[in-house]
């Protein structure tokens, strides 16, 4: 179980890592490309992708996390997902293809058409991509799925460059997402040997529980959108977008966090389906992991919203301070039940994960709507916090029993996280109390690079204080450290070389790091 967990947080070290990269090249071409092409470029391709991604979701049957669940799963498992996902592309492209003129003829702009044909194309290359990747999360190679995704990105990102240096026009967007599909597709084949052929002999198996995944995918997606359909409609475009700049704000770290997470908790868990009593020990794991990293994020941005708003935003958005708060609320109870999805999904709970998405969407629908009715934006996010918290009830309730875990388990798994947190939210609120507003811009930049510092350093002590004081169980925290040790033996061992002590030994004291549970003696 150790040696799992261990693979597993090392695992999602590599998600996180790649979601950041993907993140920081798509920031990067942003910047370069908003001094090289117009705003309309950008709409007209956004038009455009928003059809796709429309059409995407909507026959997204989540095959591959079918395969990765299976643990007996054979080459006609992994052909029959080859062949399901390329018929999938295939009628999404005849799709996207029909729909291209009425969507120019919709969006009155008939540049729309050939984007559209391009995108359909693409997707229909996408379909092709070797089967055989998947094992990189199925055998938690995720090193190698870092690669994948990175190198992709970046054949994107300098097609995309390239052409916008040489046309100046919408088109450099559209050739660097086709290169972007091309280049997973070419990659998919080079980095790994499995080589598919057509077939269907497991697609019944297959699509009887992709279809619940279906279902799911599109309650989510359509929730997705519920509230800024209901604030564009009932409170107009400036709550809109006060709305949508605090809610993008904060759920980065549901976004950038728990999703890499879950992604590399989730072949974990497969392995453990035949052993109930180590699946529930890896829950709590995987929970305790979520908690420790995505919790302290989410709490923190509530803490210096204030902050935020004036050095990032300006004061053409102070209205949006409250609403970044509340949402700030909502992203902290869905780290609670982040990982009641992941395992359900791993016991193939297919069909009541596809149950809860709709309830989530009917009882969003209805609190959304009434609290934009009465109160605009802000009742917007009262709403998402409220649904948010019925939720985590309801998903954790489940879980719990699902797996024969108690109440007290569960909050033993995450205590010390959650001390932690309280004590980095008070001494960074007191901080700032302290810290004399004067509302000059540079003051303030300081002020929140010191509260951050401040923030982290709290947090990290509290919490490895807490650790040490419960006797240094096996945990999350083990699995943070074991992750670390290695780098820090290394550093020591060059420290100890520079100043011509011996590599292995100073003052005859071990160089390794002694931490309960890990064998820090091997690099």
């Amino acid at each position: 179980m150790s040696t799992l967990g261990h693979r597993v947080a090392k695992s999602a070290a590599w998600m996180v890592g790649a979601r950041l990269a993907l993140r920081g090249i798509g920031l990067v071409s942003t910047i370069f490309l908003a001094r090289l092409l117009r705003p309309d470029d950008f709409g007209l391709v956004a038009l455009a992708m928003a059809l796709v991604g429309t059409a995407e979701i909507l026959g997204n049957f989540s095959f591959d996390l079918a395969l990765i669940r299976e643990g007996r799963a054979t080459r006609d498992h992994y052909d029959t997902v080859w062949t399901l996902t390329i018929i999938r592309g295939a009628a999404i492209g005849a799709a996207l293809a029909a729909l291209a003129r009425p969507a120019a003829g919709f969006f009155g702009d008939p540049r729309v058409e050939p984007i559209v044909y391009c995108l359909a194309v693409a997707t229909l290359l996408d379909g092709f991509q070797n089967v055989g990747v998947v094992d990189f999360r199925k055998e938690l190679l995720f090193h190698r799925e870092f690669v994948f995704q990175v190198l992709a990105k970046i054949v994107s990102f300098l097609a995309t460059i390239i052409f916008a240096i040489l046309w100046r026009q919408y088109w450099a967007l559209v050739i660097g997402i086709v290169a972007g599909r091309v280049a997973s597709l070419v990659l998919s084949y080079i980095m790994h040997a499995h080589r598919p052929r057509f077939t269907l002999v497991q697609w019944r198996a297959l699509v009887g529980f992709s279809k619940w995944l279906l279902a799911a995918n599109i309650s989510n997606f359509l929730g997705s959108r519920l509230d800024t359909f209901a604030l564009g409609r009932l409170a107009g475009a400036h709550a809109l977008g006060l709305y949508e700049i605090s809610n993008e704000i904060s759920s980065l770290p549901t976004g950038e966090l728990i999703w890499p997470i879950q992604r590399a908790l989730f072949p974990g868990y497969a392995k453990l389906l035949g052993d109930p009593v180590r699946l529930s020990q890896g829950y709590l794991r995987g929970l305790a992991i979520i908690a420790m990293i995505a919790m302290p994020a989410a709490v923190g941005i509530a803490c210096i919203a204030r902050l935020i708003v004036d050095v990032f935003l300006g004061p053409q958005w102070t209205d949006a301070l409250p609403l970044l708060q509340v949402l700030a609320i909502a992203g902290v109870l869905k780290v609670g039940y982040a990982n009641s999805f992941t395992v359900l999904l791993s016991l193939g709970r297919a069909k009541l994960l596809s149950t809860l998405a709709a309830l989530n969407f009917a009882l969003f629908a209805l609190l959304v709507v009434v609290g934009t009715t009465l109160q605009g934006a802000i009742g917007a996010a009262v709403a998402a916090v409220a649904t948010s918290g019925i939720m985590l009830c309801v998903y954790v309730t489940i879980t719990l029993q699902a797996l024969s875990l108690g109440f007290g388990q569960l909050i033993s798994a995450v205590w010390r996280t959650m001390a932690a947190v309280l004590i980095m939210a008070t001494s960074t609120y007191t901080f700032m109390c302290v810290w004399p507003a004067d509302g000059v811009a540079s003051v303030e930049v300081l002020e929140m690079l010191a509260s951050m510092l401040l923030a982290a350093a709290t947090y990290v002590a509290a919490h490895l204080s807490l650790w040490r004081m419960a006797g240094s169980p096996d945990g999350p925290e083990a699995d943070v450290l074991s992750a670390f040790a290695p780098l820090a033996h290394q550093f020591w061992a060059g420290l100890n070389s520079s100043t011509g002590l011996s590599p292995t030994t100073r003052n005859n004291e071990p160089t390794s790091i002694p931490i309960k549970g890990i064998d820090t003696e091997k690099p």
